[in-house]
């Protein structure tokens, strides 16, 4: 068993003493392999101007200056703490130390991929309230370490977690204490699979990369698979087809494309989601999953300001929600460990039954109710409100197509199709039908403790806050809102953009009096508070 380092006092910054895991290098370099591989590899074995001796040289030294300057930089890496503060020092040269409150660390994220694992450490990232990207990355510490590290800030340093030292030998994650919430089995990690379209961002990232390399992807894969496809014929099979031949077979196709996408997604929810554990603990929120790699995320609830419920196609097929919540810290930019938007971290519930949403929601925000909620319609006059928001993109585009029909011989001839007039006919059933099912299904929800929007008709998402949480509410109107005598309510909880709930479509009086109501509301939920 390992003695607890001791924590130094407030006061002035001391010597830092804390070194990071001393091959953190290795760690270092082959993280950040996918950032520098397709360029080593596009200059070295791509180009055509030097022999390849002249270029294996050169790669070989470009990764030698790669290995030295990530061992060089992380051995001037130190990091310590406090009694209310993490300490990190960078630099080589211009050395920068950097002092992170306990009370401003948002999220403390422990990251261990199989290579982690195997040597008994983890990647660490702090991320404070209000940041766009991780306020301080440790990569990578002891296990013991990390687990002393963020036990200490969750606590806010009141006690210092004892790990048993592991001197770099594996260590296999402890299961996490506290009440369990939810957990997912395979059959919830397929069902998370279907719901999510995360195949198709892998295709779209895959479709990307291989477009880098396009001449030799086309000379050395798609020519010789075109060929024996023999795509020519088939094409010229499909143009003699009859009209509902042809439609079989394009369905067919994109039948086939979202079958695969869907396999991909349920790969996906497997490799990053297997063995989902939702955890309560006393002062947060604990989350532990991943297959070979291993993601541990922990929320303060103190800091939780929204919940958004999001309902599909998918969902509604499976009778399945997922819940996101919206924190102060709010980080939308970068990847994670996985590859994936970052805001893919913002789960709460990846996919849950309506009754577990409702029970979850209401057992971490009591003054939230889910089921039983009146909810106020806006009028359907505002039908006529969304057509004009298509009329001022249709009308446009509409004009600038006879514009450059008049001087383009071949979008003159298309003009005179039946596809033109079928497309503009679609277009103009689309933007009526998307127009009525958004006003049909608008509605926000406010009682003595919490406000809620309700949008969408194909994709619903219903957003829930706490009034306590509101930190501005305000009216906004644009020339049309002006026009049709409606306004927009926005109540902004602290954070970043995603922590905004928007009621548009409401009658500029009605806005008026919400916004007083919800006004009142907060100002007796400070007193409260005070």
């Amino acid at each position: 068993m390992s003695t607890p380092h001791p924590v130094p006092q407030t006061g002035s910054i001391p010597e830092l003493t804390r070194a990071l895991y001393p091959h953190s290098w290795v760690f270092s370099v082959i993280r950040g392999l996918p950032q520098w591989i397709p360029a080593l590899f596009a200059a070295g074995v791509l180009g055509k101007t030097t022999s390849f001796g002249d270029r294996a040289w050169l790669i070989a030294a470009v990764f030698a200056a790669i290995l030295i300057l990530n061992w060089w930089q992380l051995r001037f890496t130190r990091w310590d703490l406090t009694q209310k503060a993490v300490l990190l020092r960078q630099g080589m040269w211009d050395k920068e130390t950097k002092v992170i409150p306990f009370n401003r660390i948002q999220n403390v994220k422990l990251i261990q991929n199989p290579l982690h694992r195997a040597f008994g450490v983890a990647r660490v990232e702090l991320e404070s309230a209000g940041s766009r990207k991780p306020e301080a990355i440790l990569n990578v510490l002891r296990y013991a370490d990390a687990v002393n590290l963020s036990e200490l800030v969750q606590s806010q340093g009141r006690i210092v977690a004892s790990v048993p030292a592991t001197d770099g030998q594996p260590m296999p994650s402890a299961p996490l204490s506290g009440t369990l919430l939810l957990r997912m089995n395979l059959a919830e990690l397929i069902r998370y699979g279907l719901v999510s379209n995360r195949g198709l961002i892998v295709l779209g990232a895959a479709v990307g990369g291989a477009s880098q390399f396009m001449d030799d992807v086309w000379e050395f894969v798609l020519r010789r698979l075109l060929k024996g496809l023999d795509l020519t014929g088939q094409v010229d099979r499909f143009t003699h087809l009859s009209m509902p031949a042809m439609l079989m077979a394009a369905l067919s196709v994109v039948m086939l494309v979202v079958v695969f996408v869907k396999l991909l997604s349920i790969v996906l929810a497997l490799w990053t989601h297997y063995n989902f554990q939702l955890v309560e603990q006393p002062r947060r929120l604990q989350t532990e999953r991943g297959l070979l790699s291993r993601w541990h995320d922990a929320i303060v609830k103190s800091r939780i300001q929204a919940f958004r419920i999001r309902e599909t196609i998918w969902h509604r097929l499976l009778k399945r929600r997922t819940v996101d919540v919206d924190t102060l810290a709010g980080s939308e930019s970068g990847t994670s460990e996985d590859g994936m938007p970052k805001a893919v971290s913002n789960h709460l519930l990846p996919v849950a039954t309506p009754a577990q949403v409702a029970q979850i929601i209401e057992h971490l925000a009591p003054a939230i109710r889910i089921d039983g909620r009146q909810w106020e319609h806006v009028s359907m006059r505002n039908v006529w409100r969304q057509l004009a928001e298509w009329a001022l993109i249709i009308v446009p585009v509409l004009c600038t197509t006879q514009i450059v029909a008049h001087f383009v011989e071949p979008a003159r001839l298309f003009i005179n199709t039946p596809l033109y007039w079928a497309s503009l006919v679609m277009l103009l059933f689309v933007a009526v039908a998307q127009s009525w099912y958004n006003v049909r299904y608008a509605a926000f929800s406010l009682d003595a403790q919490s406000f809620g929007i309700r949008k969408g008709w194909i994709s619903k998402t219903w957003h829930l806050a706490e009034i306590r949480r509101a930190q501005v509410v305000s009216i906004k109107r644009n020339p049309l809102d002006r026009r049709f005598g409606t306004a927009s309510l926005v109540m902004d909880t602290p954070g970043a953009s995603r922590g905004v709930l928007q009621m548009d479509y409401l009658p500029f009086e009605r806005a008026l009096d919400l916004r007083d109501t919800l006004l009142g509301a907060i100002n007796r939920s400070v007193i409260r508070s005070e």
